[in-house]
């Protein structure tokens, strides 16, 4: 999915899933080609990330500065897995707690804790907002990031966008880190 949020600015919305039960890729690589009309490519984002055994994962790029309505497709390469099984990379057990979405004239503001119960620390933790029309269609999406969330440590978030005309309070967070 990619949006245009605000004047020359564009957002976009990857989605990645590992159906596989029984592994997890502890580390791939990506590359996002974003092409603009005619089929002409407009910008490469490239970067790395990781997919639990049977993830649903979003990677987003927010405001990305792109001329006014110049994005028709966006394509995913993905190479370089790093294939383990999924006993040796389990998922985080971090709790998103107390999510509340506010539409304040200016702006969107997602608020909310989340809760690492699992053993370890996480050096970063991304929290993913994607925001959803009243037709339930995606519409937006932001994030923000915590740094070194401790074992049992709750911490607090905040989210913020600029207004999306039509997008009610229906919003989804989606929290990921890599475990250590």
């Amino acid at each position: 999915y990619f949006f245009e949020p605000q004047e020359n600015r564009t957002t976009v919305i990857m989605t990645v899933q590992n159906p596989n039960r029984s592994h997890a890729a502890k580390s791939f690589e990506y590359e996002a080609a974003i092409y603009g009309p005619n089929k002409g490519l407009v910008k490469t984002i490239p970067g790395t990330s990781f997919a639990y055994a049977e993830e649903l994962k979003y990677i987003i790029f927010p405001n990305l500065l792109t001329p006014r309505r110049s994005i028709e497709r966006v394509d995913l390469r993905i190479r370089n897995s790093d294939w383990v099984k999924r006993e040796d990379f389990e998922k985080p057990n971090l709790v998103v707690q107390d999510q509340e979405t506010m539409l304040e004239e200016k702006r969107i503001v997602v608020q909310g804790k989340v809760t690492n119960h699992d053993t370890v620390a996480f050096p970063r933790v991304r929290v993913v907002a994607i925001f959803y029309g009243t037709l339930g269609q995606p519409d937006g999406a932001s994030e923000t990031e915590i740094a070194d969330l401790l074992p049992n440590e709750t911490r607090v978030f905040n989210i913020l966008h600029p207004p999306i005309l039509g997008v009610g309070k229906s919003t989804k967070i989606f929290v990921y880190a890599k475990r250590p």
